[in-house]
């Protein structure tokens, strides 16, 4: 299992997200712009962290409305 956190920011976890992953390829996930709650976030800067347990991916993303 690959976790996604999204973070606002301010460094505050907005979103975790989990993606199941069998082996080398491409992968899709789609944040639908809903934090935990399901209270729909503004348009802004987003940074994500990717967790492959033993090794991290991070970046920043754009969400418009």
């Amino acid at each position: 299992m690959v976790r996604i956190k999204v973070y606002n920011l301010r460094g505050q976890i907005v979103k975790t997200l989990g993606l199941m992953v069998n082996g080398k390829g491409e992968y899709q996930i789609v944040w639908d712009g809903r934090d935990m709650r399901g209270k729909l976030q503004p348009s802004g800067i987003y940074f994500y962290v990717i967790d492959f347990g033993d090794a991290q991916l991070s970046g920043r993303m754009v969400m418009s409305k």
